[in-house]
C-alpha cells in the first residue's frame, strides 16, 4: 500500500508541476511582450 501512496502523491506532484511549467511560459511570453513594446 506505500506504492500506491507514492503514487498518488507523484500524480499530484506531477499535476502542480505541469501547473506551474504553464504559469512559466505564460510569464515568459508576457515579458516578452513587454520587452518588445519597450523597444518600440
Amino acid at each position: 500500500m506505500n506504492l500506491l501512496r507514492l503514487v498518488w502523491v507523484y500524480d499530484k506532484y506531477a499535476v502542480l508541476f505541469r501547473l506551474l511549467s504553464r504559469a512559466g511560459s505564460l510569464l515568459q511570453g508576457i515579458a516578452f511582450q513587454l520587452t518588445k513594446l519597450n523597444q518600440l
